[in-house]
This record gives C-alpha cells, sequence and structure tokens, in this order.
C-alpha cells in the first residue's frame, strides 16, 4: 500500500472512531475504570462522574459537565423529559461526582428517577474521591492498610466524635499512623 493508501486508510478509521462521539454529543459511557483502586487515577478534572441505570442502551457511567441535573441526564439519555416525569422537582438537582440515576419504567415509560452516591468499591475502581463521613465498617476494610480492627476503631472514632471535619482527621484514630495516612490520603476529596 502506497504511502497516499495509508493516510486515507488511517483517515478514514479516525472518522470510525469519532463517528459514535459526535453524533451521541456527549461521549461514550465509560464501561470500565481502571481494575484496580490506585491513588494515580484520583484527582479532579471538574467534571463529575455518573451512574445511569434503568435506561436500555444508555445505561452505565458518564463523565459530564460540574453543573449538569438530572435533567440533562435524562435528555442526554433518552432525547426528551418523558411527560410523566415533567415537573417532577428531581429534575433540577445538581449532580456530584459518584452520584447514581436509576431511572424505573411504569408501564413501559420512564416514570420515577431516585439519586444516590455510587458504592465505595465502584467509587475505588472509577478514582471518584471518598467520604469518610458516609463509609460503612466494610467499606473501610477495602482501603489498603485497613483491616477489620482498624476499620471498627475508625467507626467507634467517627461515632464518638460526631463525624470526621476531613480525611486528615483519620490520624486521630488509634492506629493510623503518618504511614497509614499517607496511603490513604489519595482517597479522599481534598488530598
Amino acid at each position: 500500500m502506497n504511502e497516499r493508501g495509508r493516510r486515507l486508510a488511517l483517515l478514514f478509521l479516525a472518522a470510525l472512531i469519532a463517528l459514535p462521539v459526535v453524533l451521541r454529543g456527549h461521549g461514550p459511557p465509560l464501561l470500565r475504570g481502571p481494575s484496580v483502586a490506585s491513588p494515580r487515577f484520583y484527582g479532579h478534572s471538574g467534571k463529575v462522574r455518573i451512574q445511569l441505570s434503568g435506561v436500555p442502551g444508555r445505561s452505565g457511567i458518564y463523565q459530564l459537565p460540574p453543573d449538569a441535573s438530572v435533567e440533562t441526564v435524562i435528555i442526554m439519555a433518552v432525547g426528551h423529559v418523558p411527560s410523566k416525569l415533567q415537573g417532577n422537582a428531581i429534575l433540577g438537582r445538581r449532580l456530584g461526582d459518584g452520584d447514581s440515576v436509576a431511572v424505573k419504567n411504569i408501564d413501559g415509560e420512564h416514570a420515577e428517577i431516585t439519586v444516590k452516591n455510587i458504592s465505595v468499591k465502584e467509587r475505588l475502581v472509577l478514582g471518584i474521591p471518598l467520604d469518610p463521613a458516609a463509609m460503612t465498617e466494610v467499606e473501610w476494610e477495602l482501603l489498603p492498610g485497613i483491616g477489620p480492627t482498624l476499620a471498627k476503631r475508625i467507626m467507634e472514632y467517627r461515632q464518638h466524635n460526631g463525624g470526621f471535619r476531613g480525611w486528615q482527621e483519620l490520624e486521630k484514630v488509634p492506629g493510623i499512623g503518618p504511614g497509614t495516612l499517607k496511603k490513604l490520603h489519595h482517597f479522599f476529596r481534598g488530598a
């Protein structure tokens, strides 16, 4: 194949790859995150990652602008706000990094929406910062250097002190020293 033929083939391949992104306008859903929780994936890109479920062919993980609302996600996924959902106050809710938007179908029509946080396990895979005030004992055990005993101490500390004001407060938990804190800081917002 001559040079001109190779360039034409590469141009065609690039156009073929870009076509779904251009047609959808929002980019493809991120179907897979990194295979393990790793600090290199943590950081702030200025975008929010949300999980959408209940919309056949459109469910998945999406990266959106920070001002995205539930209505933005519904219009992106369905093309319009279904009549049964119009006027619903939840449509105006702004989404945060790690929110999950679930659409429930009733009589074959999108009719109910719920928003909650995705699990810590999914946050770890996607590189979404964790909230130490919302994690369960079992979820703490997923982090490096935290076993059942330390997870229990973290929960006891949180309960006795009214929560955490920041991830740095973990250092006050008996058994968490500078080394463990250094391993953990990449997993939390503001780190």
